[in-house]
């Protein structure tokens, strides 16, 4: 999605990221060897899946808003 921002992206990597059951991560999800994980491309893909549908429930309820 180019629209979203550096943090955006950020956010939604370590948010979505596997984490290891075999390695202790500290308190905001984060190993200093590791980062924040194993990157999961279905996880991010099931995210951006939901967010759109949240993006269209949203316009949908607008529209139905401007017709009442």
């Amino acid at each position: 999605k180019p629209e979203l921002t550096s943090q955006e992206v950020r956010d939604l990597l370590t948010q979505t990221a596997f984490k290891d059951g075999r390695v202790q991560f500290d308190a905001q999800g984060h190993h200093k060897t590791f980062g924040f994980g194993f990157i999961d491309p279905g996880a991010i893909r099931e995210a951006l899946e939901t967010e759109a549908l949240k993006a269209v429930g949203a316009k949908v309820k607008q529209v139905q808003r401007s017709y009442h």
